[in-house]
C-alpha cells in the first residue's frame, strides 16, 4: 500500500526534475557471430542496448540493435569498448520533439504522450514505449483509490450500525440476530 504513494511522487518528481532536460541510463551488450553460416563472409557484431530515458514529462522504454561488419575480428575491436553501463543528461531540450530522441517522429501509435514506436534508421532497428508521467501518477492514485474504497466502505458501514454485507440499516433489529435483508450473521459484541 505505500509503494503506490512511492510511485505517485516518484512520477510527479521525475516530471518535473526532466522538464527542459533528457536523461537516461543505457545498457549495451553484444555478440560476435564468425564467418560463415548466418553471419556470411564476415565477422559479425550484433551490438544490443537497453535504455530508459526521461523528458519533457514522458518516461521512455528503447530496445535498439545493430549489426557491424568487418574482415576480421580485429575490425570489430571499437564494440568491445561499449559494453557496459552509460548515463547521459542533455540541458535545456526544447518541449516536443527533441532532436536527440532521433526515433520519435516514426512513431507508429501515440495519444496524449502514450507511444509505441518501432523502425529501423540506418541498420539499426529500435523498439520504443514512451509513457507520459501524468498517466503514471494518476494510474497509481486511481488504483490507491480503488484498493482503499472497499476498507472505507467497511468502516463506515461499521460505525453507522449498518449490516457489513449489504449495507441495511440494523438500528431496529433485536441484538445478536441476523441482518433482515441478507441473512448475514450478526458479529456479537465485546462484554
Amino acid at each position: 500500500m505505500f509503494a503506490l504513494p512511492l510511485v505517485v511522487l516518484s512520477s510527479i518528481g521525475g516530471w518535473v526534475l526532466t522538464s527542459g532536460r533528457a536523461a537516461a541510463i543505457d545498457y549495451r551488450y553484444g555478440s560476435y557471430l564468425e564467418p560463415g553460416g548466418r553471419a556470411g563472409d564476415s565477422w559479425t557484431y550484433r551490438s544490443k542496448s537497453l535504455s530508459v530515458w526521461s523528458t519533457n514529462g514522458l518516461l521512455g522504454f528503447r530496445f535498439s540493435g545493430y549489426s557491424s561488419y568487418a574482415d576480421s575480428r580485429e575490425g570489430l575491436r571499437y564494440w568491445d569498448g561499449t559494453v557496459g553501463w552509460t548515463t547521459f543528461v542533455f540541458e535545456d531540450v526544447p518541449t516536443g520533439k527533441g532532436t536527440w530522441m532521433r526515433w520519435q517522429d516514426i512513431s507508429n501509435f501515440s495519444l496524449l504522450g502514450l507511444g509505441l514506436a518501432s523502425g529501423s534508421r540506418q541498420g539499426e532497428d529500435t523498439f520504443m514505449v514512451t509513457i507520459p508521467y501524468w498517466l503514471l501518477a494518476v494510474g497509481a492514485a486511481g488504483t490507491g483509490w480503488f484498493l482503499w474504497a472497499p476498507v472505507r466502505r467497511r468502516r463506515n458501514r461499521l460505525a453507522s450500525g449498518r449490516c457489513l454485507a449489504c449495507g441495511y440499516d440494523l438500528a431496529a433489529k433485536p441484538v445478536n440476530s441476523p441482518c433482515p435483508e441478507c441473512g448475514t450473521p450478526a458479529k456479537p459484541e465485546p462484554p
